[in-house]
C-alpha cells in the first residue's frame, strides 16, 4: 500500500476526501448479539476547520483532565460526546461533510460470512464503495480512510483511494 505525502514545493491541487468509519453492534449473532451490525462514514474534504476543530476539543478535553486517548462515541463520556456533536452540528450549515452508513440485520446474513474476518470487511467494502462513488467527483485526487480497529477503540488509517482495488 503506497501513501501519497504532499511534498512542502509541491502541495496538492485538491484536498483529500478524509473517511473517518466507525461501527455499532458485535459479531455475536446469536439472540444474546445486537440484532445490527453498523458501519457509518463521516466524509469531509473541504472543511480544514472543521479537522481543526476535532484537533482543538481533543486539547481542550486533555487540558481539562478528562482522560481520552481518542474519539470513540460508545465508550466517550457524555460531556465528550456533547461537545463532538455540538462541533458537528455547526458545521451542518456549511455541508461540509457527509454521513453514510450501511446497515446489516445480522439474522438475515448468510452463515458463510459472519466470521468477524469476512462479515466487517465485506461490509467495509460496500460501504467504502458508495463512498467513493457518490462523494469524490472530479474534485477530490487522494482518499484517507480512518477506522476503529475491531475491538479496540484506536485508529487505523486504511490507506488511499487509488490503491484500493476493484472500486
Amino acid at each position: 500500500m503506497k501513501i501519497a505525502l504532499a511534498e512542502p514545493n509541491n502541495p496538492p491541487s485538491v484536498p483529500p476526501l478524509n473517511i473517518f468509519i466507525d461501527e455499532s453492534g458485535n459479531f455475536d449473532f446469536s439472540p444474546n448479539g445486537t440484532k445490527f451490525f453498523i458501519l457509518t462514514a463521516v466524509s469531509t474534504s473541504d472543511c480544514p476547520d472543521l479537522l481543526s476543530g476535532c484537533l482543538q476539543l481533543r486539547h481542550r478535553i486533555a487540558a481539562a483532565g478528562l482522560d481520552l486517548e481518542e474519539f470513540h462515541a460508545t465508550e466517550d463520556r457524555q460531556v465528550v460526546r456533547d461537545q463532538m456533536f455540538d462541533l458537528l452540528e455547526g458545521h451542518v450549515a456549511h455541508q461540509c461533510f457527509t454521513i453514510d452508513a450501511i446497515i446489516a440485520q445480522k439474522n438475515k446474513a448468510n452463515p458463510a460470512i459472519r466470521e468477524e474476518t469476512v462479515f466487517y470487511p465485506r461490509l467495509l467494502k460496500i460501504l467504502l464503495h458508495w463512498v467513493f462513488r457518490h462523494r469524490t467527483g472530479d474534485r477530490v485526487d487522494r482518499t484517507n480512510v480512518w477506522a476503529a480497529r475491531i475491538g479496540t477503540t484506536g485508529l487505523l488509517l486504511l490507506g488511499d483511494q487509488p490503491e484500493v482495488e476493484g472500486w
